[in-house]
């Protein structure tokens, strides 16, 4: 059996919801010219991807200079840790864990701000503006957060990065999964780096756009000094031609994230109608995952006997494995979902 002929085998063996990239997979765009995507895989990429970030820059309505892309948000991540060399970091949990990865990395201590278990796991204004404090030389949010969704208003969002600016703290803003909302426009950061020198905005195309294989992200910040060493730390061609090309393709696709919207929208009311029956607590459905809670012991093992993978959430700072992350799929996927979960609560 070859290469591809093994991968689709193993991958249409079980359905996975543990990843949540956009359901919809790679934009139609890409496919239409995958062999014009080839034809130039030959050439020398261009390491300050020019082309992508103008169309980046058009996008979010920022200057060209304030943007800087590399191999995936984490590649970016890692880059402005070992720029900065923060001391002691301040982190919103439970939340992704490569932060914390990276951060004990380079030595730094890392203080956790507990998002509100007891509010559905929304965040406590009051209590992470207190925390803040002008030893704390990094704070990293991620918004809308992973894996609990919760969202924070771009008000609130102002206030914590203008205390941190008084304060000398820097804050890494991570939207990977912000434009996944329709409304992402009235949440995002984005429009905030022109007024604030302590912000940098970390986003990618893994997850809107399904492009992971591709490896592309990009930062935002209007701190070109901070960008620059940034860009030194990588090398030099570092984000590959076919990744680029990709990405542009991806962003010129009109109808791909209408289609998203749609999606989300209907299979929101799909798992709200449909996991009703079951002693299962939806705690949010934001983006394109849910947080979920249930005393079933074992749930995800025993839903991986039926060929249906969801991630446990017992590696995550603050979570047990009662709780679940589930990705949102498509229509035919949940339903196999939902039909798995009858079987294991008998109540088909």
């Amino acid at each position: 059996m070859d290469f591809f002929s093994s991968t689709i085998v193993k991958n249409n063996r079980i359905i996975d919801f543990s990843i949540n990239t956009n359901p919809l997979g790679v934009p139609k765009n890409i496919f239409n010219n995958i062999e014009k995507i080839i034809g130039v895989s030959a050439l020398y990429p261009d390491p300050t991807c020019e082309e992508l970030r103008k169309h980046l820059s058009k996008k979010y309505c920022t200057d060209i200079s304030h943007i800087l892309c590399g191999t995936g948000a984490n590649d970016l991540f890692y880059r402005l840790v070992s720029v900065l060399k923060p001391e002691k970091a301040l982190v919103v949990v439970p939340t992704y864990e490569e932060y914390e990865k990276v951060l004990v990395q380079t030595g730094c201590q890392v203080n956790y701000c507990h998002l509100s278990l007891n509010k559905k796991f929304d965040y406590n204004l009051a209590e992470i503006l207190d925390m803040i404090q002008p030893d704390i030389d990094m704070l990293i949010i991620c918004n809308p957060n992973n894996p609990t969704g919760t969202l924070y208003t771009l008000a609130d969002l102002e206030q914590i990065i203008s205390l941190c600016q008084k304060n000398n703290t820097y804050v890494v803003l991570d939207e990977s999964f912000i434009e996944f909302l329709s409304t992402w426009e009235t949440y995002t950061g984005k429009q905030l780096i022109q007024y604030y020198s302590n912000l940098m905005i970390i986003d990618g195309f893994t997850k809107t756009y399904s492009l992971a294989g591709f490896r592309i992200g990009f930062a935002m910040s209007c701190t070109s000094e901070i960008l620059d060493k940034m860009y030194a730390r990588g090398q030099e061609y570092n984000v590959s031609t076919i990744a680029q090309i990709a990405a542009i393709l991806a962003l010129q696709d009109e109808h791909f994230m209408r289609n998203t919207y749609e999606l989300m929208d209907a299979e929101y009311q799909f798992f709200r109608t449909e996991l009703d029956p079951f002693p299962i607590t939806i705690i949010t459905m934001n983006a394109n995952f849910l947080l979920v809670y249930s005393e079933k012991e074992q749930m995800r093992e025993l839903l991986l006997d039926l060929n249906i993978k969801i991630r446990d959430c017992s590696q995550f700072v603050g979570l047990s494995n009662k709780y679940h992350r589930i990705a949102i799929r498509t229509r035919e996927d949940n339903q196999k979902l939902i039909f798995a979960l009858k079987k294991l609560f008998s109540l088909d």
